[in-house]
């Protein structure tokens, strides 16, 4: 979800700007090693971390499409975004990647994977992995036409802009399955697991920030 509301927050910044949108859409906790990769987009959407030092410089698996990646904003809106009912850990990447292939839109890998190389920052395995994840990728082709970009619910806190980027703090309902944001969907998924990190105060556990 919060990749959905970057894209919605960063469109509402472009000032009647009309040029292409590029997406560089960018796991917080990966530092680029070599800065002679240059970020940008192409007519399909492109994975750059090929190699990341936590897995030895290699892929986990072939088709995977996380991490780091680019794609245009007009492929964005193809997709319908991301799914936004992925909480805790796992399986929104995959699911991205199937959006993309149903769309007819096909990931490649950049060109020079001797300079898309990361270092990982070091932190704790997740504590909140999403253990429905198999299932919601695997019947996620149901949700495409209504959970994503079309169906967001969100309040801006707080924005705040630094000389090289703006953090968006925002707010989330209580409940994703008993508010607006998707109820078509439900009603197909009646047993999705998705509100286990919700809180009890009507946002998540920890408020999420945006950064652009």
């Amino acid at each position: 979800m919060l990749f959905n509301i970057g894209y919605k927050e960063a469109l509402s910044l472009r000032d009647g700007n009309q040029a292409p949108l590029c997406l560089i859409l960018h796991d917080v906790d990966l530092l680029l090693e070599n800065d002679r990769l240059i970020y940008d987009c192409s007519q399909y959407p492109t994975h750059f971390s090929l190699a990341i030092d936590k897995f030895q410089y290699s892929l986990p698996y072939d088709w995977l499409f996380g991490g780091v990646v680019a794609l245009l904003g007009d492929q964005f809106e193809e997709t319908n975004g991301f799914g936004n009912l992925f909480f805790g850990w796992g399986g929104e990447d995959d699911d991205f990647r199937e959006r993309l292939l149903y769309a007819g839109l096909f990931p490649v890998q950049h060109d020079n994977a001797s300079i898309s190389r990361y270092s990982m920052i070091t932190h704790g395995e997740s504590k909140s992995k999403n253990e429905d994840r198999q299932n919601m990728v695997a019947t996620g082709y149901e949700r495409y036409h209504c959970d994503g970009l079309n169906s967001m619910e969100y309040a801006v806190n707080n924005t705040q802009y630094k000389e090289h980027f703006i953090i968006i703090s925002i707010t989330l309902p209580l409940n994703l399955k008993r508010s607006s944001v998707c109820q078509s969907c439900f009603s197909e998924n009646k047993d999705l697991k998705i509100d286990s990190e919700i809180s009890d105060n009507g946002t998540m556990n920890e408020p999420p920030d945006i950064c652009l």
